[in-house]
């Protein structure tokens, strides 16, 4: 198997190295090729990363996360229905809910009559309920909202963000630290090798117009949210660090 594959990959490049001579393209693959080597150097060595830093950072987001979803208990715990179940923040359709209403169903065990032996014979059914939403509006399409398959309205950031208040600013403000905390910080936490670095994927040839592309994360295109960008820190100690990131 393995004698066949290097015998294609050599038909491959004869093929390729053919076309390069007839196209005259011998200085456009060198300059090529000795960018997979950096590339391929700088995949090797990695970006050094401050593992306190992100753990610290993780844990700060995650107090301020619990304290938004204590500040939403006080807003839903005056609201839920006692047979609603559980409502989660995280959820569209039970921030949909809390906002403009929502019919529910329940499985609930109705007496249907009496066994032979004399005991109660109950059969499970879904009853339907109803609940309203804390907004007083006809209409939340007003809002920017539309009714989605699933026969509820969405909530997106754009739509809270219309609404206004304390309980959908909480919302769009635990997105932004769960975000954060989730796709930056415990993501690098996970992808940091045992030798403290970071060993993203530099990609030759991922993109159509054959730029580089990185992922794993993309360090190319960092953001400056939620401070991730000081997380990255020199190997050489801090005589070699450059943080001008504003």
């Amino acid at each position: 198997y393995l004698l066949h594959d290097v015998q294609n990959t050599e038909l491959v490049y004869l093929a390729q190295r053919d076309k390069v001579a007839k196209y005259k393209m011998e200085a456009l693959v060198k300059s090529q090729m000795s960018a997979l080597v950096a590339a391929t150097i700088m995949e090797y060595n990695g970006m050094c990363i401050d593992k306190g830093y992100i753990l610290k950072r993780a844990l700060e987001l995650a107090i301020e996360i619990k304290e938004c979803e204590t500040l939403l208990s006080s807003f839903v715990d005056a609201w839920i229905p006692h047979n609603y179940g559980t409502w989660q923040w995280s959820s569209p359709k039970d921030v949909s809910a809390y906002l403009f209403g929502a019919h529910y169903k329940v499985k609930e065990k109705h007496l249907v009559g009496k066994y032979k032996n004399g005991k109660d014979k109950y059969k499970t059914v879904e009853t339907p309920y109803s609940v309203t939403g804390t907004i007083s509006m006809s209409s939340p399409s007003g809002f920017g909202a539309e009714l989605n398959k699933l026969g509820y309205w969405t909530t997106d950031n754009v739509v809270l963000k219309n609404i206004g208040n304390k309980f959908t600013e909480t919302i769009l403000k635990l997105r932004m630290l769960s975000k954060q905390r989730e796709t930056y910080f415990i993501n690098m936490h996970d992808l940091t090798f045992p030798d403290g670095h970071i060993h993203a994927n530099l990609n030759m040839c991922s993109t159509k117009t054959g730029r580089l592309s990185c992922n794993e994360p993309n360090i190319q295109n960092q953001t400056v949210e939620g401070g991730i960008k000081d997380a990255y820190v020199s190997r050489w100690g801090n005589d070699g660090v450059y943080r001008d990131w504003e």
